[in-house]
């Protein structure tokens, strides 16, 4: 059966002349051209998916398993939680991208320096940053892990391999991940890894304001575009290792992310 945009098609075909114009057109809705690049709306996490994730059996039941077989599955949301760092941007990391500084007080500031050297690809010329360790991945025992696995391998997660069409380290990983989350945390749409993002950039914001410190420099903490005005583009640009640990170590979930690794699990990743 014909449509009635169809009909009309017909009717204003110049073999036919019955009408001069397609009358039904203007009335259509119209496809977009980057609909295809279209997606649902990613949202934070809510408080009560973020302590279902933190509490599922990955940190609790497993906690041991995980640890020893794959540890990129305990650590990557955890990272992706407390820096707002994107996916893939963590799942491609190296060994030789976690860097330090000390300070001239003695302080050691670990940070990732992401970068597209080797086989790294970022989204675009912002993601290119320095983003530092918030203090509770050094409590859990990070530095820990990096010191076990820096002279046995070159990536910081040997089980995930670079897929051979996507050029992403992720796509496995993402896959496995999106899975467990909507048996073990939820099924909304909404709500997805990516949702980990939005939760800390919100709360930077925030922070921002709170702690009376440059919006641009949390801007700068999660890759975003710096503000139009030309001083914000120069001075984002600018910001250290120590003022962006500043921004970083504002992130507070402790009231709905529980994590705590006792003497027995947090040896066992780091075992030869």
């Amino acid at each position: 059966m014909l449509s009635i945009k169809q009909i009309f098609d017909i009717a204003s075909d110049a073999r036919y002349s019955y009408i001069t114009e397609n009358i039904v057109e203007p009335f259509l809705m119209k496809k977009p051209k980057n609909s295809k690049k279209i997606q649902k709306e990613r949202k934070p996490l809510s408080e009560e998916n973020l302590k279902k994730l933190f509490t599922s059996k990955l940190y609790t039941d497993k906690l041991k398993h995980t640890l020893t077989f794959a540890p990129e599955k305990y650590w990557i949301p955890i990272i992706a939680g407390y820096s707002g760092m994107r996916q893939n941007e963590i799942c491609q990391l190296y060994v030789e991208d976690l860097k330090s500084i000390t300070t001239d007080m003695g302080e050691i500031i670990w940070y990732f320096d992401l970068n597209e050297e080797k086989d790294k690809h970022l989204k675009n010329e912002n993601a290119f940053r320095l983003v530092p360790l918030h203090p509770k991945l050094i409590e859990l025992g990070f530095i820990e892990y990096y010191n076990s696995i820096k002279n046995k391998q070159p990536r910081l997660w040997k089980n995930l391999r670079l897929h051979p069409k996507e050029e992403r380290y992720n796509t496995d990983y993402g896959k496995n991940f999106m899975k467990y989350f909507r048996k073990h945390v939820t099924e909304e749409e909404d709500q997805v890894f990516h949702s980990l993002r939005h939760n800390v950039g919100d709360q930077l914001m925030k922070n921002a304001v709170h702690y009376k410190l440059p919006k641009d420099l949390m801007n700068r903490i999660m890759g975003h575009e710096p503000d139009k005005d030309m001083t914000s583009v120069v001075y984002s640009q600018g910001y250290g290792v120590e003022e962006l640990y500043e921004g970083i170590k504002t992130l507070d979930f402790k009231d709905l992310i529980h994590l705590k690794l006792n003497s027995t699990c947090a040896m066992l990743p780091f075992q030869n």
